[in-house]
C-alpha cells in the first residue's frame, strides 16, 4: 500500500500495441508477435514497444519489475 501512496510509484500504460489493435489483434502487434509472450525478453527491433517501455522504465526507477498487469 505504501508504494501506491507515492505518486511516482505507479505507471499506467493504456496500450502497448495500438498498431495491432487497428487490425483487430489485442494481444499481438502489427507484426503478429504476442506481446504477452515477449515481455520477459523483448528484442529491440522485433518488439520495440516493449523494449523501449522497459528501457525507459528502468532508467527512471531501480524498482521496475513490470510484473503487474490488469489486462
Amino acid at each position: 500500500v505504501v508504494p501506491m501512496m507515492n505518486p511516482d510509484g505507479v505507471v499506467v500504460v493504456p496500450m502497448m500495441n495500438p498498431d495491432g489493435v487497428v487490425v483487430g489483434n489485442y494481444r499481438c502487434n502489427l507484426a503478429g508477435y504476442d506481446l504477452n509472450r515477449r515481455w520477459q525478453n523483448p528484442h529491440k527491433s522485433l518488439h520495440p514497444c516493449i523494449w523501449h517501455f522497459k528501457h525507459t522504465l528502468s532508467s527512471h526507477s531501480t524498482h521496475a519489475s513490470g510484473t503487474s498487469s490488469t489486462h
